[in-house]
């Protein structure tokens, strides 16, 4: 989600802004606090936001058409009963091209107009589903159950959203930004329901499956372990089935789909902290440890990021992986804080 171009008034909307107003957690008071400090020039708007949702506080609504309507005629009897208090010294001018209000009218209109905002609260909450959504930090890998039971593997710095609340009848739909390996269950009753990730544009829609989505650098990857999914991407009408063992590659510079047969454990291995190459050149190796942990990588000239690597990385401790990389290809590395250098 892209904060910067909000307004008080769209933060006061956004549900995982409210979220972290009113039921403040480690993680979104970590993210919040974050982007807070890093977007300064949003701090009164913030503020603002979170005043208007604390004064307002309205619970989750669960009225039904019933509660509604008792609602309504609880407020139009309170209205009538105002009408009947105005004292006896109060003077209405007769002729007057306005017609004014005793203290208490404008007691009972200000209840009315509270009446109103309230109804408009539920109506609004009530017709867009609450979202949730997780995001895990550099170098942390969460495991997520979602509302069907599925459940998700979600790899360091990404982010997945949802409805909190899944119809039983509904399809089932989440939004992917980073990586994170799905394990889908068969939904039981009339027509399946079937489970879709969107990720910039590219759906993956499956019944019952285990598959990988990779979203980075502006290329989206989908390997499938166990069952089928179908895939769609912008611009293109068909949808590309997969097999098990496939992976395919979509660039959105080029909207070309790419195929290849692969074996499938060697791109979810992170779901075990480990990272799997097999003659990959060290820039790549190198990207996927950027993508992950806190790190940034960087090297001397170009012979060198070319080097293939073939091997297994452990990313639970990052210092003895880059000393693994070094004696590998018998390279010196120096180190200033995140930063890295690969050098001879």
């Amino acid at each position: 989600m892209n904060y910067e171009d909000f307004n008080e008034h769209d933060f006061a909307l956004d549900p995982y802004f409210n979220e972290w107003v009113k039921s403040p957690t480690k993680e979104n008071s970590h993210f919040w606090e974050l982007w807070v400090s890093e977007h300064s020039e949003k701090k009164e708007q913030v503020e603002i936001a979170r005043e208007l949702i604390l004064a307002i506080q309205l619970p989750t609504p669960q009225l039904s058409q019933t509660d509604l309507k008792q609602l309504w005629e609880n407020i139009q009897q309170r209205n009538k009963v105002a009408e009947h208090d105005i004292p006896d010294d109060i003077v209405i001018p007769i002729h007057s091209k306005f017609k004014w209000f005793s203290r208490v009218n404008i007691a009972a209109s200000i209840s009315l107009l509270i009446a109103f905002s309230a109804l408009f609260w539920l109506f609004k909450l009530n017709k867009n589903p609450e979202m949730v959504r997780y995001q895990s930090k550099f170098g942390e890998i969460k495991m997520l159950t979602l509302p069907d039971s599925s459940k998700v593997f979600l790899n360091a710095n990404s982010t997945l959203t949802f409805a909190q609340h899944w119809d039983e009848s509904a399809d089932r739909k989440v939004e992917l930004t980073g990586e994170a390996f799905f394990e889908v269950t068969k939904k039981p009753g009339k027509g399946n329901a079937k489970f879709a990730v969107y990720s910039d544009g590219v759906q993956v829609e499956v019944l019952g499956t285990k598959f990988n989505v990779y979203n980075r650098r502006s290329k989206i990857n989908v390997v499938l372990q166990e069952g089928s999914v179908q895939l769609s991407v912008p611009g293109q009408n068909h949808k590309v089935h997969m097999r098990p063992g496939d992976l395919i590659e979509y660039a959105a510079s080029n909207s070309r789909l790419n195929r290849t047969h692969i074996d499938p454990s060697r791109y979810s291995s992170w779901i075990n902290h480990e990272l799997i190459f097999d003659e990959t050149p060290l820039i790549e190796v190198a990207r996927s440890i950027e993508d992950l942990l806190n790190l940034k990588i960087d090297f001397e000239d170009e012979s060198i990021k070319k080097l293939p690597f073939t091997g297994t990385l452990s990313i639970a401790n990052p210092n003895e992986l880059i000393v693994v990389l070094s004696k590998s290809f018998n390279i010196k590395t120096t180190r200033s804080g995140n930063r890295i250098s690969f050098h001879h």
